[in-house]
């Protein structure tokens, strides 16, 4: 009796790995501060005149908000323009309240004419550039910058911001002011600033 043996051979064909395609990241973008610096903010006044010898005793309020000078369309986060700045040592906010109470009273000095008060609010100018950063990075203080196709490595921003004390709240100055006695101008002890708006219940100069 004879035996037969068959022999199968199995062909096993190549595994490949899939190709990957690769997904380039949105361009990803954070705000870098290059420099601060203090400034004067724009000056508001109080609904208040005096005469010459009286005194202001006034209590107002006003809100001084965060102004770009240029590079506001880049979609930056304030939050991340102050959370940039820590190494400079400064202090600000993007909105404070000036309130004019903790000024006291202002004497508006003796003479033939009437007084008003501005209020300086004290701001810090920052500025700065877009650095691109990788596809996992985020910004300082964790807030994200701009991620935008529009945005590019080294765009320039600057931005001023309300400073603000040790407790938070805002920094200003007030400054007497002439309501627009021009004729009175030269004589002894008449204000030297000159107030920008009318000035309410002057009478008559």
């Amino acid at each position: 009796m004879k035996v037969l043996f068959v022999m199968f051979t199995a062909v096993v064909a190549p595994v490949f790995a899939r190709p990957q395609t690769y997904i380039p990241h949105e361009p990803h973008f954070c705000p870098v501060v290059e420099k601060t610096e203090d400034v004067q903010g724009e000056p508001w006044q109080v609904g208040v005149s005096v005469p010459g010898g009286g005194t202001i005793q006034v209590q107002e309020a006003h809100e001084v908000g965060t102004t770009w000078e240029y590079g506001g369309e880049l979609g930056i986060s304030l939050g991340s323009v102050v959370a940039g700045a820590g190494g400079f040592s400064v202090s600000v906010a993007e909105t404070v309240t000036d309130s004019v109470a903790e000024a006291g009273s202002q004497e508006c000095p003796d003479g033939a004419w009437h007084c008003s008060l501005m209020i300086y609010p004290a701001m810090t100018k920052l500025s700065g550039y877009m650095h691109e950063m990788g596809p996992n990075d985020g910004c300082p203080g964790g807030s994200l910058g701009g991620w935008s196709t529009d945005v590019k490595e080294g765009d320039a921003w600057s931005v001023v911001m309300p400073r603000t004390d040790a407790s938070g709240n805002g920094v200003w100055g007030p400054e007497l002011c002439t309501c627009g006695n021009l004729k009175h101008w030269a004589d002894p002890g008449h204000p030297a600033l000159l107030c920008k708006d009318t000035c309410a219940n002057t009478g008559t100069d």
